[in-house]
């Protein structure tokens, strides 16, 4: 079938390629052995797909990629001699002609900021798809969860979870999925409790994970990153913080406000005021 390829590391050389050199007694010396094909090449006629992110952060390698894809060309050419960096005699590889799909991965942030500021991002990627961050909480899908959990657990080494292990692990994903009926599609979160809970079923010697375990990785998850929301706790039972939680007030009114820390967040009661005064008619 075609070549589906996942490059890791999307630099200049390892996208494009490269020619490597050798030194001879301070003389640089290379030949057609010494020329390394990249992604590009290996990805030829198939699928490359890159983290969008990393390939920005690398300096010359988005402007090559889209270079390849517009002349539908490899041109292996060291960039030290294309951007004049380092004048020398060198191999010229002739062209080779590419075939090939580039999938980008990233945030919805990131393309927004490409499509916006890049003419040549939506020509060369036409197609976007966005991929939903839950999935209906259903029996088929918390078989998935489920099946997901084990295979984890088999390639990975990990403590076979028993049923209320599983069941707790899936009562966790409708949790960040911030709905009682749905499931979280963000797999790398699961990921870390499924590891965590692995390693407290170890400490005390059991064999499996049960929902104990699990729970325990949880708790000990969110006593990592709830610094602030115990400091808040703190404020509101030594009165340093005040809310009115009995009676009524003209022009207040309690509310609810969501501190997001990233990978923790938690609600905050707030009192708000509304101070009003006579004026001309209308708002």
């Amino acid at each position: 079938g075609a070549p589906v390829v996942f490059e890791y590391n999307p630099n200049y050389n390892n996208i494009i390629g490269s020619i490597e050199y050798e030194s001879d007694f301070g003389v640089a010396t290379t030949d057609f052995t010494k020329i390394k094909a990249g992604a590009l090449h290996r990805a030829n006629g198939g699928y490359l797909i890159l983290q969008a992110k990393d390939l920005l952060s690398y300096p010359y390698a988005w402007d090559a990629l889209k270079r390849s894809l517009k002349t539908e060309k490899i041109i292996i050419e060291n960039i030290s001699s294309q951007y004049g960096f380092l004048s020398i005699s060198s191999l010229k590889p002739e062209p080779i002609k590419l075939d090939v799909k580039v999938i980008l991965i990233g945030t919805p942030y990131l393309y927004y900021l490409l499509y916006n500021y890049d003419e040549d991002f939506s020509k060369l990627f036409k197609i976007k798809v966005d991929f939903n961050e839950e999935m209906e909480l259903n029996e088929e899908n918390m078989k998935n969860m489920a099946s997901f959990i084990k295979t984890h657990c088999v390639e990975n080494n990990l403590k076979p979870f028993d049923r209320e292990g599983v069941a707790k692990v899936i009562e966790y994903s409708t949790r960040l999925s911030e709905d009682q009926d749905k499931l979280t599609t963000r797999f790398n979160e699961i990921v870390e409790v499924l590891y965590e809970a692995d390693a407290w079923a170890g400490l005390e010697g059991s064999q499996v994970v049960t929902g104990v375990h699990v729970k325990k990785a949880i708790e000990e998850k969110i006593k990592r990153v709830n610094k602030l929301e115990e400091k808040v706790l703190e404020y509101f039972k030594r009165d340093i913080y005040l809310v009115d939680v009995e009676g009524e007030r003209v022009g207040v009114v309690n509310g609810l406000a969501v501190i997001n820390l990233g990978d923790y967040e938690f609600g905050k009661p707030s009192r708000i005021t509304v101070t009003t005064y006579p004026g001309e008619e209308g708002v």
